[in-house]
């Protein structure tokens, strides 16, 4: 006698449930390398979006301190006095006449402190006898720094008691930029190199700046 198996209707509801489509599987694995493949194009637009905002904010900055170094960069620095410094044994009246002062350059006073003294007066009365009573500003840290900002002429003295009647005292005549490059006499090689070199290692440490960030952008993109 052959025994015929009997299949309820829950077995073919389990092997109903277990049976996967084929087509569908296939369908399924498409969608997902699809979405994978999308995931994967937002993130590179994502990542170059980010590579050209840096990028771009790295160029213009660069640019921005290029073009403001360019327009001071032939700002000179005059040491007061030269070797001698700001002192009584300085010929400073010489030493103003080798010197072509523009706008934007900058007055160095070195001397020793408690010693000597930086004293601007306002006019040329006060200069000539030595009257410090109305001084503009004083100053006394031994490396005094002053920027000549327009045109016009400065007055500056010592204020030691007598160290101005000794002829410690200096006038320096500021001339526009254009007027100054047109007709410069300024002997101080030595500012003039120093400024030509720290322009370019300016220049090189910038361009270097550039180049680290252009290459770490695009480092980061190509992950």
């Amino acid at each position: 006698m052959m025994i015929v198996p009997s299949y309820s209707s829950a077995n073919f509801l389990i092997i109903s449930t277990h049976y996967k489509d084929p087509n569908e599987e296939v369908s399924i694995q498409k969608e997902s390398r699809e979405q994978r493949a999308e995931s994967r194009e937002k993130k590179k637009k994502k990542k170059l979006r980010r590579m050209g905002g840096a990028g771009g904010v790295a160029v213009v900055v660069v640019i921005l301190i290029l073009s403001e170094w360019t327009r001071g960069g032939n700002a000179a620095q005059h040491v007061v006095g030269g070797s001698q410094g700001w002192d009584v044994s300085a010929d400073l009246t010489t030493w103003a006449s080798s010197h072509t002062f523009k706008v934007g350059d900058q007055l160095e006073f070195k001397y020793t402190v408690g010693l000597h003294s930086v004293v601007e007066l306002g006019s040329e009365s006060e200069y000539k006898n030595c009257n410090i009573g109305n001084a503009v500003t004083t100053m006394n840290g031994g490396k005094d720094m002053v920027k000549l900002s327009k045109v016009g002429t400065r007055y500056f003295v010592c204020g030691t008691p007598g160290h101005c009647a000794q002829g410690m005292k200096l006038k320096v005549n500021t001339l526009a930029a254009s007027v100054a490059s047109a007709n410069t006499t300024d002997s101080s090689s030595s500012s003039s190199s120093s400024s030509t070199l720290k322009s370019y290692y300016v220049y090189l440490v910038l361009t270097m700046l550039l180049v680290v960030s252009i290459t770490i952008n695009f480092s980061s993109y190509s992950k």
